[in-house]
């Protein structure tokens, strides 16, 4: 039964079952945070409680610096450990468990506490999930599997975009703001869903290890270990960082431009679609082309559309970057992991997702605050511009500094680790 299970699993994408499990997960999980995340929330935040926009962008900025700090802690005990399930598992039950609690806010720090909260559980998961998709994954398939995995979380929230949508239709006559009666009913649609992200991290079985690894406690001397190539890239991944402000600035631009609620979630959903369309091609292109030159195009791209967001004057401008911009999540997220986990030792891995994820809170935090303080202080295109300035810098960097390096692996039989539950 187990192996009639495993090769249902395995096709038709040809990944480990555990990456098919994993990215149903992160499929559910989509779908009960990126409508209130990505979509909802900023307009709550600023139409609703009334929160300055400098205030939006430090909440942002905080949850998701906090989660990435907290990602090198879990990232290191899982290699340490030699166990990466249970912080998956705990990650996915601490953020479905407290995002229901939104239902109850009415102040802008109330807000807050619970983004905080819900991005320590992403800090848990992160970095070990990445690293158990390696750890189960070939070399050579290793851009197709967080290809797929990454293409489950834009499906998820497109999904969730479209019920969002459908539910501010429905439940108010004005389109034009949130009420909080209808943020309160896109609460209680994420409740399902959650439950479900919870059940199929739990039915992931983790690969039973055939070598044991010495890991050394966490110090500098540690860092340095995963190699000058990787930090090169750790820190021109941090320039890119500076500019890449949180995406509630992009949800607050075009209902700045006058689009309504529900185009506006149309729309999010289909930059989703894109995203989806181009993850599992792009890893599989890397797989055979390189890293390299995947991530500074998607790097480019990025520069390019941040820069067109800050002179849009029109809603259908609006749409038409946010079609690119999803070619460049599809682009860059599963290539930049696979380009991770290639220059770094397998017993390193989830160290080496942690200290990348810690640079990018110690950028994002000041980004948000400083697009925040430039819509303020300058205008609302200023923050896309610097975005769109960092970005193609970085690209140039990033394809200019060489971080070429072979990396040993360890002989582990991928097809017995293939397992589940």
């Amino acid at each position: 039964m187990t192996n009639v299970v495993s090769r249902v699993l395995r096709n038709p994408f040809g990944v480990a079952p555990a990456v098919v499990l994993l990215s149903l997960a992160s499929f559910f999980n989509d779908v009960a945070s990126e409508l209130l995340l990505k979509g909802a929330l900023p307009l709550y935040l600023v139409g609703v409680l009334g929160a300055p926009m400098a205030m939006v962008g430090l909440i942002d900025g905080l949850a998701e610096a906090i989660a990435t700090f907290l990602q090198l802690g879990s990232g290191y005990w899982s290699d340490r450990i030699g166990r990466r399930r249970p912080f998956v598992i705990a990650g996915y039950v601490l953020s479905n468990v407290v995002k229901p609690l939104l239902y109850f806010t009415g102040m802008w720090w109330h807000v807050l506490v619970i983004r905080v909260v819900d991005r320590v559980g992403k800090g848990f998961r992160v970095a070990p999930r990445d690293a158990l998709i390696a750890d189960v994954t070939p070399p050579e398939s290793r851009g197709r599997a967080f290809g797929l995995h990454h293409a489950m979380d834009p499906a998820g929230a497109m999904v969730s975009l479209l019920i969002g949508a459908a539910v501010i239709f429905f439940a108010q006559e004005d389109h034009a703001s949130l009420t909080k009666a209808t943020f309160q009913k896109l609460i209680l649609v994420i409740i399902v869903p959650g439950l479900l992200t919870v059940l199929l991290a739990v039915a992931v079985k983790e690969p039973r290890r055939h070598v044991t690894l010495a890991h050394p406690k966490f110090s500098l001397r540690g860092v340095r270990s995963l190699g000058t190539p990787f930090l090169r890239f750790v820190a021109i991944t941090g320039l890119f960082t500076l500019g890449n402000s949180t995406d509630s600035f992009i949800i607050l631009r075009a209902a700045s431009l006058g689009t309504s609620l529900p185009m506006l979630f149309v729309w999010l959903a289909a930059f989703n679609l894109m995203s989806v369309l181009f993850s599992v091609p792009a890893g599989r292109l890397s797989d055979r082309l390189g890293r390299k030159r995947f991530l500074a195009l998607g790097w480019v791209i990025y520069g390019l559309v941040y820069a067109g967001f800050g002179f849009a004057t029109k809603p259908v401008h609006i749409f038409l970057l946010l079609l690119c911009y999803g070619v460049y999540y599809g682009i860059t997220e599963s290539v930049s992991k696979a380009l991770i986990a290639d220059l770094v030792t397998p017993e390193s891995r989830g160290t080496a997702f942690g200290l990348v994820s810690v640079v990018h809170g110690l950028f994002i935090l000041p980004a948000g605050v400083i697009a925040g303080w430039m819509w303020g202080a300058f205008s609302p295109a200023a923050p896309f511009l610097f975005g769109g300035v960092l970005a193609l810098l970085s690209a140039l960097a990033l394809v200019t500094v060489s971080t070429a390096r072979k990396v040993p692996t360890l002989k582990v039989n991928h097809e017995q680790n293939n397992a589940v539950s």
